[in-house]
């Protein structure tokens, strides 16, 4: 019984999360409103017009003057990408599914009590290139809903690293939440209960090395995506080397349910593109000022 039981809170955890994600997601589109896009501002001189509003609209950019953070949204993409991640692991890892066989609450108190260490017996790959990718995914979560700073751009300035760090600084958040909190490795497989998997190193190499694959991918989209971009007006071409040489941003915005790669605010790129009913529109404009 205690079996089963643990069988069905492993199974049903994810599926809150993704419940939860295609909530926000459902609630956004019915209000008619699209995250991340601002309409544009038409001025009202009261004079009849005949002018037909356009289907895509340039993107304007943010400013700093537009506080705070989007957390509705930004909880629901990550549970979205908790609820991948663990149903994941209850696919491919058999120690995972193994640990369904532990009473739920002895067996997370286990787990959560015998960390210690660093290592945790994971390959390398895992540990430092699927978890700093984690850690890159998550602080572009934190970015495209942080009002102030999603349109920063890789460069030395004060704004962009302080948006880089307060990524990071939730990518650390996100990375122990799913180590150890209620819907985690340690809750859903009690994987820390068992040797060699008690080591701290994924509470430090996810948000670190994340941090340093994030700056990356802005640096390539900065100095190689752009230079790309001004050669070829294919917007296949444009998408692929986005989606290619951006993989962490690519997935924070499949995460956001927005196709392919979605570069918000780009006021100096030929591309500008509105997300409309679900579809990526692509139209070359001039940017806003």
């Amino acid at each position: 019984m205690a079996a089963s039981h643990s069988t069905l809170v492993g199974i049903a955890l994810p599926l809150i999360g993704l419940a939860f994600a295609l909530s926000v997601a459902a609630q956004s589109q019915s209000s008619g409103q699209l995250p991340y896009i601002s309409a544009p501002n038409v001025p009202d001189s009261g004079a009849p017009t005949t002018r037909v509003q356009p289907l895509i609209q340039p993107v304007r950019s943010a400013t700093e003057q537009q506080r705070g953070v989007d957390w509705g949204h930004l909880i629901g993409q990550s549970l979205f990408f908790s609820s991948f991640e663990n149903a994941f692991r209850c696919a491919t890892e058999q120690g995972t599914r193994d640990g369904f066989s532990n009473p739920f609450f002895r067996g997370y108190l286990n787990s959560v009590g015998n960390l210690h260490g660093w290592n945790d017996g994971d390959p390398f790959l895992v540990n430092y290139i699927g978890h700093p990718m984690q850690g890159a995914v998550s602080g572009y979560l934190w970015t495209q809903n942080d009002r102030g700073y999603r349109d920063i751009q890789f460069g030395q300035n004060r704004r962009y690293w302080k948006g880089k760090l307060r990524g990071a600084a939730y990518s650390y958040v996100y990375s122990v939440l799913f180590e150890i909190g209620p819907i985690s490795e340690a809750s859903i497989g009690n994987i820390q209960n068992l040797y060699p998997a008690q080591g701290f190193v994924d509470h430090v190499v996810t948000p670190v090395i994340g941090l340093g694959w994030s700056i990356t991918e802005d640096a390539l989209d900065q100095y190689i995506v752009r230079y790309l971009e001004r050669r070829t007006s294919n917007n296949w071409a444009r998408l692929l080397v986005r989606s290619g040489l951006n993989p962490a941003r690519s997935m924070a915005n499949a995460l956001a349910f927005k196709p392919g790669i979605a570069i918000i605010d780009r006021a100096c790129a030929p591309l500008n593109f509105k997300i409309l009913n679900g579809w990526s529109l692509w139209e070359n404009v001039t940017p806003l000022s």
